[in-house]
Order: structure tokens, then sequence, then C-alpha cells
């Protein structure tokens, strides 16, 4: 569930909600692991991914995860629904 869809908020874009799905069931596949338990900022591990610092802790967890596909995964799952990568980004992403 994206951020905004949890906060309730009465107008949110389909397109930046399917992106964030797509960043969440993406870092699945790669880590074998949930990045978080809930979209909110009282989930310790959602506030460190939501504000840039995915890299760190998949470090702190000893995970290997190249710099290009860490790059991708923090912007598809940018808790700000319009600093979300679009498809077209996605695909021209190295």
């Amino acid at each position: 569930m994206s951020p905004e869809i949890k906060q309730n908020e009465t107008t949110f874009d389909g397109y930046t909600i399917g992106m964030w799905s797509i960043g969440v069931i993406s870092f699945m596949m790669c880590t074998e692991y949930e990045p978080w338990e809930i979209p909110c900022d009282t989930d310790a591990q959602f506030y460190y991914f939501a504000r840039g610092y995915l890299a760190d802790i998949i470090a702190k967890q000893g995970i290997k995860l190249s710099d290009k596909l860490l790059d991708l995964l923090q912007w598809m799952m940018v808790a700000n629904p319009r600093a979300r990568l679009y498809l077209s980004q996605v695909h021209a992403h190295p």
C-alpha cells in the first residue's frame, strides 16, 4: 500500500501508486524480504526508506545490490508521489 493510500488522501494518481507497487515487488524479489510493515513514518524501516536511505538499510542487512538497482528502487519507492519515476523513466534508467 502506498503512503498516499495509507494516509487516505482524497486525490491520488493511479500511475504513481502502480509504480510504488512495482518498486515494492521488485525490492522483495531482489532481497527476499518485505521492506517494511506499514507505509507510515511510525514504522522505522519505512521512515528511512522514504527519506532516501535505501542503500544504507541494504548495507546494514548485508545484502549486495548494484548501485544502479538501488537507485532505481529508491526512486520507485520515494514517499512523495510527485517525485516517483514514470514508466518511461524506468525504461530509460541504466
